[in-house]
């Protein structure tokens, strides 16, 4: 994933509210992977990742003092 992107999303999750849910739609399996490597190594998770035609849209719940 490009370090734009990257930051991007980490700037928009920082802007939501814990427990929120962020759509991501990205096109390449490669930034699907990296974005689910990223919230393997962090306190957000990935609650579903659909495969469409041409892009992938995966729903990142952001992390709250409960979850």
């Amino acid at each position: 994933m490009a370090p734009i992107s990257l930051l991007k999303v980490e700037n928009r999750l920082a802007q939501i509210s814990p427990g929120q849910t962020l759509e991501i739609l990205c096109t390449g399996e490669e930034t699907k992977s990296d974005l689910l490597d990223i919230t393997r190594n962090s306190k957000h998770r990935c609650i579903a990742v659909k495969k469409n035609k041409d892009h992938f849209k995966l729903l990142i719940e952001k992390h709250g003092l409960d979850a």
